[in-house]
């Protein structure tokens, strides 16, 4: 019987890390969308991230967060320290539709990230806006505005949860250590 109830706390241990963890993260979440404007799709917000996958942030599915470390890592790897907050956003979306893959290889690389329109990875309305996004992020011109976001029915609520996370990426990094001013 000890024997057993030692086998169940770790367990009980992580899962309750694994709280305290998500509760932290949207608490920070919450502060992220109300200083941004998002406040009026808060509720679609946070209700479609319940239904992601959640490790140390949320991701939209498993495929997702599985390309998405694997490349951060291999970046971290390859240059010997983490990525910055701009290319930690850029890897989050761009590994959140496996037609990006060539592109974040070849951004993961070093080269220039070459987006174009025309290419066969804008197949579907959730890789355009993907697409937009990245450029937005990169300080390219883009088609992607904040109202676009916020009003419903422009993009569908899973690929406005990974915009979002995106732009909480490039603020706070992946490790979100936010400064006692931003909480």
């Amino acid at each position: 019987m000890y024997e057993c109830m030692m086998q169940e706390i770790p367990t009980t241990c992580s899962i309750a890390r694994k709280e305290r963890i998500k509760g932290r993260f949207f608490g920070i979440l919450n502060k992220f969308i109300e200083d941004n404007g998002f406040m009026a799709i808060h509720k679609r917000i946070v209700d479609t991230l319940k239904k992601f996958v959640f490790e140390e942030i949320p991701f939209k599915d498993a495929e997702h967060r599985d390309t998405f470390y694997k490349v951060y890592y291999k970046y971290k790897r390859i240059n010997n320290k983490n990525a910055d907050k701009t290319r930690t956003a850029v890897i989050y979306l761009l590994s959140a539709n496996i037609s990006f893959y060539g592109v974040l290889c070849k951004y993961l690389s070093g080269q220039r990230l070459s987006l174009n329109p025309e290419r066969q990875y804008i197949s579907n309305e959730e890789s355009y806006d993907l697409y937009q996004a990245v450029k937005k992020l990169c300080g390219m011109k883009s088609g992607l505005y904040d109202e676009d976001l916020t009003e419903e029915g422009i993009i569908e609520d899973k690929t406005v949860c990974v915009i979002v996370m995106a732009m909480y990426l490039n603020k706070y990094g992946l490790n979100r250590k936010v400064s006692n001013s931003a909480k």
